[in-house]
């Protein structure tokens, strides 16, 4: 449970200790036979647990069903009222014969139990079978707080899919869930998102207030805080979420290394704050949580970026502006071995190796920055930048090696791409670097620029006595002389638009 779920350790070997202990249980290890029934049976039924999150982790929705659908079963043939205190056993004896801890952990069993068997049916896209399931554990046991809620969370869930007509069935089934027991967050963080997706947002800061009053690191309802008042208003709820020992108060360390690192400016502090928050089960294995869905809900249908790849992101950010570049690439790595990362976090990235002079590394990063569908023109400027700096600076390599020919189309790829940028709105470090470029081509044997005036079309003065790729080599050159005279321009209007100031 512990490298399952709160990730102390390989989770890879979860698995293999699920099944070791299952076999232990069942006797066909040498299991130990003091251990008493009802014990044993508990033992197995987190142990079905556990493998069906595993299961639903890797998308194997199938297994998880079945695995889901055998735990209900032992729970549902067993009686958590049964005191077996009498019955010899190597565990702690007060935990299996106080009759409250039985049914509370029985309670909390089932409806674990039921949610993945849901979950799986969900996964397989059996949105009626779900609905008929936990309706049908409604009917068995009406009064039960687990049925009722695991059912509004449905419901919920359906409505952010759209896939849930009746919503304010949903609405009421939650209700219902928080009136049965309300000392429990969950319900009133769900009505939060219910109000929230109607754009109540007063309503919404209401339950989300209140299932932070009962539960100060609550998931849902912290990110759901987060998501409708400034950042600067949101430390105090995390400073109380950070106070819990909680395996899943990430979203607070996340929050407050956001305010140390963008408010405060101290990056020092806010590492820290985001190291813990990448510790945390809500930010690193949000599946693990029944409630997991509902932690980013209006991205439910999207193909969104992970919350621990981005707060890689945030954490490599810091190191950078610390000057600590390799600490930097290598949460820059951790987070792309997470999940996809955005366009900006390419580019940050790409910066980086840079700095470290990882040059080809760094135009690659922008390649695939100008290649996203969803580049924004600021990051379509920025990508182009570092990667035209990238080239001018592989193309210094290749001039050291005799790689001429190389050093010419680093050149040109640098050239177009800058020149591709829309050019009234140049920037003088990009009109600079662009003189740079077209300047370099001094160092290059004229023979490189034998057919390249034939391709720019334009004319040039005729002067018989040179050849033909000596003027074509000038007429590069003095593109440069252009761009630095363009430039100088720019600065000199900079500087007369501050005088008028």
């Amino acid at each position: 449970d512990l490298e399952n779920g709160l990730l102390g350790g390989n989770t890879d070997a979860s698995d293999q200790l699920y099944h070791h202990a299952l076999a232990k249980l069942e006797g066909k290890d040498g299991g130990d036979t003091s251990v008493n029934d009802f014990a044993r049976g508990s033992l197995r039924v987190q142990c079905l647990i556990g493998l069906a999150k595993q299961s639903l982790s890797s998308g194997d929705s199938e297994v998880a069903e079945t695995q889901a659908r055998s735990a209900l079963d032992l729970l549902l043939s067993s009686d958590s009222t049964l005191n077996q205190g009498d019955v010899p056993t190597l565990l702690c004896s007060y935990t299996w014969c106080a009759p409250a801890l039985n049914q509370l952990s029985h309670s909390h069993q089932l409806c674990s139990s039921r949610q993945l068997v849901a979950e799986a049916c969900i996964q397989s896209s059996r949105f009626d079978d779900a609905r008929s399931f936990l309706t049908d554990a409604v009917k068995e046991v009406p009064g039960n707080f687990d049925a009722a809620f695991s059912l509004a969370s449905f419901h919920l869930r359906m409505q952010c899919l759209g896939k849930e007509s009746d919503e304010n069935e949903t609405r009421k089934s939650l209700l219902r869930a928080a009136k049965m027991d309300t000392s429990k967050a969950s319900p009133f963080a769900l009505l939060g998102i219910w109000y929230e997706s109607k754009s109540d947002a007063k309503r919404a800061e209401g339950c989300y207030q209140k299932a932070l009053s009962l539960d100060a690191s609550h998931p849902v309802a912290g990110r759901g805080l987060q998501r409708l008042i400034e950042l600067k208003d949101l430390v105090p709820h995390c400073k109380k979420a950070i106070e819990q020992n909680s395996p899943v108060n990430g979203w607070a360390w996340q929050a407050l290394g956001q305010s140390k690192a963008v408010n405060e400016g101290d990056d020092s502090t806010a590492v820290i704050c985001f190291q813990q928050a990448l510790r945390c089960r809500d930010i690193q294995n949000p599946s693990s949580d029944m409630l997991g869905a509902f932690y980013r809900y209006t991205e439910m249908t999207a193909n969104v970026y992970s919350e621990a790849s981005m707060t890689w992101v945030e954490l490599a950010a810091c190191y950078r502006r610390m000057g600590k570049y390799s600490a930097a690439l290598r949460a820059y790595e951790e987070a792309a071995s997470t999940g996809t990362l955005p366009p900006a976090a390419l580019c940050s990235w790409a910066q980086c190796d840079l700095d470290l002079g990882l040059y080809a590394e760094a135009a690659e990063k922008c390649d695939d920055v100008l290649a996203c569908d969803d580049c924004s023109a600021e990051l379509t400027r920025m990508a182009s930048y570092i990667e035209a700096e990238a080239l001018l600076s592989i193309a210094r390599t290749d001039i050291q090696g005799g790689k001429n020919g190389s050093c010419r189309l680093h050149l040109v790829k640098a050239i177009t791409r800058l020149e591709g940028l829309r050019p009234q709105n140049s920037t003088y470090c990009e009109i600079k670097l662009l003189g740079d470029l077209y300047s370099f081509g001094e160092a290059l044997p004229p023979y490189v620029f034998d057919q390249m005036s034939s391709s720019d079309g334009d004319e040039q003065d005729a002067d018989s006595s040179l050849p033909a790729e000596v003027e074509d080599k000038l007429s590069f050159i003095r593109k440069g002389e252009e761009a630095y005279a363009q430039a100088l321009e720019l600065v000199a209007k900079i500087d007369d638009e501050e005088e008028d100031k």
